[in-house]
């Protein structure tokens, strides 16, 4: 049996489909065992920027982030700003500037960069990288872009696909498991990392 709270780390490139794996995930241990938390609430504090541009090595956001965490694993409630992914700026929900998280059994985070500070990186029971390539990851982004959106997003891209090289793929290193993502779907990942977790 796992320890409770038990953490889950999932990183990989942008497209990589960290997010529909979390969420699949959670789905695989149901919503009242499991929360997703995104790290992007904590890399956009400083500078209210698209996260591929925010230095890894931003102490305030990695503070915030690893305070969090400690609390959710220790049992407690513990609390993020709010923010808004479209505008890229922190909001208010429902009159609040912060939201409040309860512990849960399971606590899944996924991110760019949450295996890339050795404090935060021991908080885990269980790091996930996934391992897809650039080429489909840069097919994804495409498909959530408009056709006329396209060209500047493959401009753009060439700047993540470097910052996948200096910062993101270096944190294969540290995962307990690597999971190669082609032709796999979010269900058919999640259960392999499921898997690996009841063993």
């Amino acid at each position: 049996m796992f320890p409770s709270p038990y953490i889950v780390g999932i990183t990989g490139s942008s497209g990589s489909g960290k997010t529909s794996v979390a969420q699949a995930l959670q789905n695989l241990f149901g919503s009242g065992n499991s929360l997703v938390i995104s790290e992007d609430n904590f890399h956009s504090m400083a500078s209210n920027v698209n996260l591929q541009s925010i230095d890894p090595q931003d102490q305030e956001a990695l503070k915030e982030f690893e305070i969090f965490l400690k609390k959710l694993k220790s049992g407690q409630k513990s609390s993020i700003r709010c923010y808004n992914f479209k505008s890229k700026k922190f909001c208010r929900y429902k009159g609040n500037t912060h939201l409040t998280y309860p512990s849960k059994k399971i606590i899944i985070i996924e991110g760019l960069l949450i295996f890339s500070h050795a404090q935060i990186l021991k908080l885990y029971n269980s790091k996930i990288f996934l391992d897809t390539s650039l080429e489909t990851c840069l097919s994804r982004r495409l498909n959530r872009y408009e056709s006329k959106y396209r060209d500047s997003e493959k401009r753009r891209w060439e700047i993540v696909s470097g910052q996948f090289k200096r910062d993101i793929l270096p944190q294969k290193e540290f995962a307990d498991q690597v999971i190669k993502t082609e032709d796999k779907k979010p269900l058919e990942i999640s259960q392999v990392i499921l898997s690996k977790i009841k063993t």
